[in-house]
């Protein structure tokens, strides 16, 4: 894989945590309404599951592309793709924090609670 390939890739990994949350919290406002009445609360989790597995699949790539980069490399001129990969992980893992912290109130308060 080419530099600017893999800095295309990374800069795709940077950002698709933080949708994957925002989308996550987005999507699981409209289906507890809908979960309610149809009484199918695992609609709910699988959404947050899903949101999870694109997360984690964004943190792996960015481990791997660093764990991939060698001293040699650094030489070369590629700090700013180890940064991108430090990047990936570290918005991917703080995108999962998010979402599990959401996950927590949908096992925790059931679809149909109101204010």
């Amino acid at each position: 894989m080419s530099v600017r390939a893999s800095s295309n890739l990374l800069a795709l990994a940077i950002l698709i945590g933080p949708i994957a949350a925002l989308t996550n919290q987005g999507l699981v406002y409209a289906i507890g309404t809908s979960a309610c009445e149809t009484r199918m609360p695992l609609l709910m989790h699988l959404v947050e599951a899903l949101a999870l597995i694109v997360c984690i699949v964004a943190v792996v790539f960015g481990y791997r592309v660093n764990r991939g980069l060698t001293a040699d490399d650094e030489q070369q001129g590629e700090g700013r793709t180890r940064f991108m990969a430090l990047s990936a992980l570290g918005t991917g893992v703080f995108s999962a924090a998010v979402i599990i912290a959401q996950w927590a109130a949908v096992l925790t308060f059931s679809p149909c609670m109101r204010a």
